[in-house]
């Protein structure tokens, strides 16, 4: 399973310092101890409870953990030699790499699709359609499968060349979904990160 290192940084207190980090008090190499260190965080979620015992397998999770696409939240607490807590948390996004045609994908959240990011119009379910060829170029095709609606994409550019509306599709009514504006999220989101997450956008951080 994938990790990304989060350092940590302990000022005042009294040492010696333990921490608990997403849930953890250790990764595969070390015991989280110290005033400062690296930790290797796990990218899918860690409260289902993690060992260590098996070292030839290094991080196992207790229960199937979550993997999915979305910002990931990392709390940590540390506590000094006076059993004095305090608390910090950082934000990192999980990108879920998918290929598999039929695979569905969360509205809101970006994916890496054949190497390409493509993030699911909000409020729809995205699904990888077929590969196949037209008269032209090789098409690739996604599908809204709550709308039912497809968008056709040459297959090496990832440009559109085609939508599939179902019959008498129009503009959404108040409460419900665009089609065309939904297809035209989803193009438009190819190749591009996902958004920061509310909280940021607000504070610019």
């Amino acid at each position: 399973m994938p990790t990304i290192p989060v350092r940590w940084n302990v000022q005042g207190g009294q040492a010696p310092y333990t921490l608990v980090i997403d849930h953890e008090t250790r990764d595969e190499h070390r015991d989280y101890v110290g005033s400062s260190g690296t930790a290797q965080v796990g990218c899918a979620d860690a409260s289902v409870g993690t060992d260590f015992s098996w070292e030839r397998y290094g991080r196992m999770y207790d229960a199937d953990p979550m993997v999915d696409s979305g910002w990931k939240t990392v709390n940590a607490t540390v506590t000094d030699a006076n059993g004095g807590t305090a608390q910090a948390s950082t934000e990192f996004y999980v990108l879920l790499t998918v290929g598999d045609v039929n695979h569905q994908m969360r509205g809101g959240e970006t994916h890496r699709v054949y190497d390409r990011l493509m993030t699911a119009p909000t409020g729809t379910t995205l699904q990888i359609g077929e590969f196949g060829s037209m008269q032209g170029p090789s098409i690739q095709t996604f599908v809204l499968v709550n709308l039912g609606a497809t968008v056709l994409l040459n297959a090496e550019t990832y440009e559109e060349v085609d939508r599939w509306l179902p019959e008498g599709a129009r503009a959404g009514a108040e409460g419900q979904i665009d089609i065309n504006k939904a297809l035209d999220q989803l193009v438009d989101s190819i190749g591009k990160p996902p958004d920061k997450p509310p909280d940021l956008n607000r504070t610019g951080q």
